[in-house]
């Protein structure tokens, strides 16, 4: 993608935490940042990346405090051979 082409350039990271389904206590964190560019032509180019603990911790401490943070609990289920998911939004 070439730097003149992008127009608006962002980014944000998240933590996913899995939760043990009988106590809810957390059993291991994934974290990744996603960058978006935004072309002259409307399209987003969306850039993903994992990150390490230390690298989300840092991209937290910097982040633009603007922002909202959202939080949600996300239940995924077998139903009649069907696979689901349901997100239950808890803030803000």
């Amino acid at each position: 993608l070439d730097g003149d082409d992008v127009v608006e350039e962002y980014s944000f990271v998240r933590r996913r935490t899995h939760l043990d389904p009988l106590t809810d206590a957390p059993s291991g964190s994934a974290y990744g940042r996603t960058t978006v560019r935004r072309t002259r032509s409307g399209r987003d180019v969306e850039l993903k990346r994992i990150l390490t603990r230390r690298e989300y911790d840092t991209a937290r401490r910097i982040r633009d405090m603007s922002r909202h943070v959202v939080r949600q609990r996300r239940i995924s289920f077998l139903w009649e051979m069907q696979s689901f998911s349901v997100h239950v939004y808890q803030a803000p």
